[in-house]
């Protein structure tokens, strides 16, 4: 990340090395990423991993949609469901992956 460039898309966009890398160490802890208006700011994205047995990272589901479309406890449930798909996902493929 030394040669990295940050380049502010709106207000929310993280713009150092020192944020981004506290902001993916959050990310690690909760297991679940979110882009709250970074990029473009009417946008919400949610994504979250899925596991191997080996607990290695394979692969991501995500959702996004308008800010309007997550208010009122929205992006709560909706970031609900995507964990909660992320973690049937990885549940399911680990347990053919045993037999």
């Amino acid at each position: 990340m030394a040669d990295c460039t940050f380049k502010r898309f709106t207000p929310r966009t993280i713009t150092n090395k020192d944020d981004v890398l506290e902001h993916l160490k959050l990310v690690k802890e909760q297991d679940w990423a979110i882009d709250d208006g970074e990029d473009i700011e009417e946008i919400c994205c949610m994504a979250a991993p899925i596991f191997n047995q080996d607990g290695k990272v394979i692969a991501a589901i995500g959702v996004n949609g308008m800010q309007s479309q997550y208010a009122n406890g929205k992006k709560e449930k909706h970031l609900a469901s995507l964990i909660k798909t992320s973690k049937a996902i990885s549940d399911h493929i680990n347990s053919h992956r045993a037999e």
